[in-house]
């Protein structure tokens, strides 16, 4: 990549996260997508990544979209990291499940073999999981009201949405078919 497209993808990353304050720059994590791409021998698979910024990532530090060429990274979470190690750690970590699926296609995915083979020529340790404080801030699963034969219960509404939507589900107390709630109009 020559330095003006790189400059170019640099201020375009920044004018799009000046919102965010965090403890390293997007040139920081360019630069260790670059070098993870380098010492894997794919230094052109760096124009290909992408990066953004995600305020709903509260579990996961990153995440890695194959499809996509796509590392998000997680903003909560960031603003609570100790070190700039921990951040380090974990761009490498999305950026070598997309070099892993791009050497190896699907056996690459996930954090097997060629994921570690992968951090590991990029000089990192294939580690799985962070040690952030997440405490505070899972997101709180909402429930509505479904009824079967045996009375109404709770359910989450991503399975109350589908129920509206017409998937079946049955109950797994007197499997019969499960019927969502809706209060009557006017009532309050």
């Amino acid at each position: 990549m020559s330095l003006d497209k790189y400059l170019n993808k640099l201020r375009a990353l920044e004018k799009k996260q000046e919102q965010y304050i965090s403890p390293c720059s997007n040139a920081f994590i360019l630069n260790i997508i670059r070098e993870c791409c380098e010492s894997n021998g794919t230094p052109t698979f760096f124009n290909e990544i992408k990066f953004e910024w995600n305020n709903r990532l509260t579990e996961k530090a990153g995440r890695a979209h194959y499809a996509k060429n796509l590392v998000e990274l997680s903003i909560p979470l960031f603003n609570r990291a100790a070190d700039d190690e921990v951040w380090e750690n974990t761009i490498a970590h999305e950026a070598c499940h997309l070099l892993s699926y791009r050497l190896y296609g699907r056996q690459g995915t996930g954090h097997g073999y060629y994921w570690k083979i992968t951090m590991l020529k990029a000089g990192y340790e294939p580690k799985r999981c962070h040690s952030i404080n997440r405490e505070g801030l899972r997101r709180k699963t909402r429930f509505s009201s479904i009824v079967c034969d045996c009375g109404p219960k709770l359910v989450a509404n991503r399975i109350f949405n589908r129920i509206i939507k017409g998937y079946s589900y049955k109950c797994v107390n007197c499997n019969t078919r499960v019927q969502p709630l809706v209060a009557a109009q006017g009532s309050r």
